[in-house]
Parts: C-alpha cells; structure tokens; sequence
C-alpha cells in the first residue's frame, strides 16, 4: 500500500523533481502544471540553509556503554579488511548530518519512534547500535526451477554466492548494517545508514544519538549512488539536504509507492559435450 512521507524534492531541478513525483510518488494531480507548483512550493518551504550543515558536533559515549561498543565493534564488518573497518562509536548531533537520501517513509518513522519507546541515551543506544540485526518479515514462492523471495523491507539482500557446507549450490540473504553509520568525508560528515532512527529519534527530543563514525577517502563511501542519491556536487553546495529538513518540518509532505524487494535464484541441469 502507498505510504505517507516526506520529500527533499525542493532541493531538485525541475526536470528531477517532476520525474520524482511520478516515479516514486503518487502525485494528486499528474499534470505537468500542478507538479510544477508542488516543486515551487517545495523549494520554498527548505528556508534558509541549514546552520553548521555537515558539521555534527561529536561527543564521546558514556564510560557506562564501553562494553557494548566494544561488543558491536568486535564484529566482522569492523575489523580490519571488513565495510566499516576503522569505525568509532560516539555520540552525534542528528541535525546537520548531510543526507544523501530523498525520502523518509512516516510509517518507518513511527516504526522507529514505537520501537524505541523513550528518548534516553540506553534506550537510542540499543536502537542504533545493536548487538544483532533485526528480523524482517519476507514470503517465499517457489517455481519448478527457481524460488522467490519478496519482502517490503529494502535492508533484506544478497550477502553472497558460492558453494556452502561442501553440497549446497545458491546464494546466502540477510540484512544490510543494523547500525546507524555516519561517514565522514573531506571534514563533512555524511549519515550512510539508519535514517529512519536518527530522523525518528530526533522528533522525539534527541539532539545527539550513538553512531558508527569512519573517515572515508572516497566520494563512493558517502552512500551517494549516482542517479539514486543526492548527487556530491549538491551536498557539497552552500546549501546541502540535511536531517535538518526532515526534523524541522522543511520537507515536502507526498504519498510514497509502496516498493518491495525481491531476490530470486533458479538452476538447472545440464548434459555437455568438454570438446
């Protein structure tokens, strides 16, 4: 089903703007005037830019959350050689974070909000850092010779392919980082993962929420995917999309496609001549 949520539109181009609205939302009006006038008004409605933007202030964890950082850091992805290696935990000011990401989904927020019940640091910190990943409900559909996974969850994906326990041929699923990462790129820091619980919690009164920082060297490792994200140029800009514009009300409200993901495997068997 289409769901409520939130739009950085404003900060697009025109031509940008009106393909978002068709493509990922569900306009009231399709017409190219109407469209236009929901982009107008969303350019208006961002406001002055934001102060500080990219510029989180970070503060350093309790003593009392040692253990449990240490705990999540022990993992493979930050080790070294892993996705996240070189990664600190830390406390980080939500607002000015530079945000790659076009949309927040309200039904995720609430999720969120629910999830974590209280806005205290012990609870945040179990909501952005926890020590397992989360389940995501999925369905399976099975074919003569292929099965389908489908689950409105976009953390669900491939893991990897290969041979397993020495007689099972496929691929592994799971679930993308449990963590809130924020990655930090020529001084400017960049939230790369866990939106929806650092916007989440924010409208519930907190400033600062635990993270997973890493200074990055590459423009790849902001989380920005050409023709999905915020381009580099524009959250390089004087006036980049931030948290901020989620939080304070400077976003645009629009009806988002309901969106599922889907991972399939097939096989077969076959007779070939080695000539």
């Amino acid at each position: 089903m289409p769901s409520a949520g939130l739009s950085l539109l404003g900060f697009m181009d025109r031509a940008q703007a009106l393909a978002h609205l068709t493509s990922a939302c569900i306009p009231g009006d399709s017409d190219e005037a109407a469209l236009s006038k929901i982009w107008a008004a969303a350019k208006e409605k961002l406001g002055a830019p934001i102060l500080g933007a990219g510029s989180p202030s970070i503060q350093t964890l309790p003593p009392a959350f040692d253990a449990h950082c240490r705990a999540v850091l022990s993992q493979a992805a930050f080790r070294d050689g892993g996705s996240f290696s070189g990664a600190f935990a830390c406390l980080v000011e939500v607002a000015p974070l530079l945000t790659p990401q076009f949309v927040v989904d309200r039904s995720r927020l609430a999720h969120h909000r629910a999830e974590a019940r209280e806005a205290t640091l012990p609870t945040a910190l179990e909501t952005c850092l926890p020590l397992t990943a989360r389940s995501e409900p999925f369905q399976t559909i099975a074919g003569p010779q292929s099965l389908l996974l489908k689950s409105r969850s976009m953390n669900v994906k491939f893991i990897r392919g290969g041979l397993f326990d020495g007689s099972v041929l496929g691929a592994k699923f799971g679930l993308s980082s449990p963590h809130v990462r924020v990655a930090r790129y020529q001084g400017r820091c960049y939230i790369q993962n866990g939106v929806h619980r650092a916007v989440g919690l924010a409208m519930m009164g907190l400033t600062h929420i635990p993270c997973l920082v890493r200074d990055v060297a590459a423009p790849s490792d902001t989380g920005v995917v050409e023709n999905a994200t915020f381009s580099l140029s524009a959250l390089e800009s004087d006036n980049p999309p931030t948290l901020a514009h989620f939080i304070e009300g400077r976003a645009c409200d629009v009806t988002l496609r309901s969106l599922s993901r889907i991972l399939q495997v097939s096989w077969g068997e076959y007779t070939v001549p080695d000539e």
